[in-house]
């Protein structure tokens, strides 16, 4: 039958050799290793190794030349300062590089805040054709009749058209004596319009 600790303890053992491990995680794989010789072999080889490795490292990096290893990284580094639009295009750069989702949630928002502006700027109620206050009426005028458009404009800037018919009669009379007629053009209501 297998040991249940060892499985749950196993994981852990390059962790404790490497003293990765906090400090209550450690106490528990010391009893563990108490307890059981397999786990205590096994953090042995691992010492050895870790031991077998370090060794060889050390002597590898003993048998390299280091003596212009600081010349070699010094003349890769840049210059003290660079110039200022330098300096700004790699920060700029970096920022899209390494932290693109906050660049991306401050763009949302700003863009968000200038639509609620843009939204709370303009006015409430349409102008021109879509102005509720203006009326549409089809006019039809009838056959032989003498039509005349007439254009005024209130105090407010509203633009009122007349539709009136030109006779002769109108034309000789003295002003202030109109004639009565019958209308020589019939008027429906169009409803509100969008103008």
């Amino acid at each position: 039958m297998k040991n249940l600790a060892r499985k749950k303890f196993r994981p852990l053992l390059s962790a404790f050799v490497d003293g990765e491990l906090a400090a209550n995680k450690r106490v528990l794989v010391e009893r563990h290793l108490a307890s059981s010789k397999e786990s205590t072999d096994e953090v042995a080889d691992m010492r050895t190794l870790s031991t077998w490795l370090c060794t060889a490292m050390e002597e590898a990096a003993n048998q390299e030349n280091w003596s212009t290893f600081a010349d070699e990284v010094l003349s890769g580094l840049p210059p003290e300062k660079l110039p200022f639009f330098q300096r700004l295009k790699i920060r700029l750069s970096e920022l899209f590089t390494y932290q693109r989702n906050w660049v991306l949630a401050v763009g949302t928002a700003v863009g968000c805040v200038a639509l609620s502006l843009f939204m709370w700027t303009r006015p409430a109620e349409p102008v021109g054709y879509a102005s509720p206050h203006l009326s549409i009426q089809t006019v039809t005028a009838k056959a032989g009749s003498s039509l005349k458009t007439i254009v005024t404009q209130t105090e407010s800037g509203d633009a009122v058209v007349w539709v009136v018919e030109e006779t002769k009669a109108q034309e000789e009379a003295p002003p202030g004596v109109a004639e009565e007629k019958a209308p020589a053009f019939e008027s429906r209501p169009h409803g509100a319009g969008a103008l």
